[in-house]
């Protein structure tokens, strides 16, 4: 997959590019907060329309920027879509007969519409939110290290763990993918079985059979679809319990150390 991934290099660094400086957006928006929250401490109010102002041309320059990561990324990823559809109908045409005759044509026309679905969803466009996710965790992680060091060390020790618990859904979601990819198969091919054959059927009357063929490959297909659901939400409700304990920690632990931080200035005045 490599060789389609970077198949239009100069889309792919300017979806790159742009994911990376809106993940970086989003980290900033810490500093806005953090502005707003010391204008409010200070309690001046032409600290608070420069804080405004400020904001303000934040908010316009992030939304710019959120728009054009998402323009390229869709603009990169139709033409590599397009690389992709074409290269495997190269490889189906260029079958010969009896290697064709191997596979049901439902097989084939789920290839090129189900498993393409599929690879845009896990592959392309998790690939985008993967970037994105490491740039912005560590540009957190080097803002969190400048603000306080031991709350940046005992974060990437809880995103570690939190990283690695629904790794062990991993296998599972990979054999449950597989699996529901096969059904969708089946089913494809049933249902152009069925009605390419259509006047067979109805020439010999086996509307019934039919019938109840078709209803056990789509209950199939729906049982299969509903296991692989099942096991994906498990794995994101894990991530979101992880994700906001974390914050929490995260939080406490801020609030303690600057509770610890004015402690220890009163007791240094008060030896003054």
């Amino acid at each position: 997959m490599k060789a389609f991934l970077l198949k239009y290099k100069k889309e792919f660094v300017i979806a790159v590019f742009f994911a990376i400086l809106a993940a970086l957006m989003n980290v900033f928006v810490a500093f806005i907060l953090k502005m707003f929250f010391d204008v409010a401490t200070i309690g001046r109010l032409e600290n608070f329309y420069t804080a405004v102002e400020i904001a303000l041309v934040f908010v316009i320059f992030n939304s710019l920027v959120l728009w054009l990561a998402q323009i390229s990324k869709f603009d990169y990823i139709k033409k590599s879509l397009i690389h992709l559809k074409n290269v495997l109908f190269e490889k189906i045409i260029g079958k010969d007969l009896n290697q064709f005759d191997e596979v049901n044509t439902g097989k084939y026309i789920s290839i090129v519409s189900n498993d393409i679905n599929m690879i845009e969803e896990n592959y392309f466009n998790n690939f985008f939110e993967l970037v994105s996710s490491g740039v912005g965790f560590l540009a957190a992680l080097i803002v969190l290290f400048i603000l306080s060091y031991k709350i940046t060390f005992i974060i990437i020790g809880l995103t570690v763990l939190s990283m690695l618990i629904p790794r062990v859904l991993d296998r599972k979601i990979s054999d449950l993918r597989g699996i529901f990819s096969h059904s969708l198969e089946e089913y494809t091919s049933m249902a152009k079985d069925i009605l390419a054959g259509f006047e067979v059927i109805k020439s010999f009357g086996i509307e019934g059979k039919a019938k109840e063929n078709f209803e056990n490959v789509n209950e199939e297909v729906e049982k299969n679809k509903l296991k692989f659901n099942l096991v994906l939400n498990m794995a994101d409700v894990i991530g979101y319990f992880l994700a906001l304990g974390l914050m929490l920690v995260v939080f406490g632990l801020g609030m303690w150390e600057e509770d610890a931080i004015e402690l220890h200035s009163y007791n240094s005045i008060g030896m003054k």
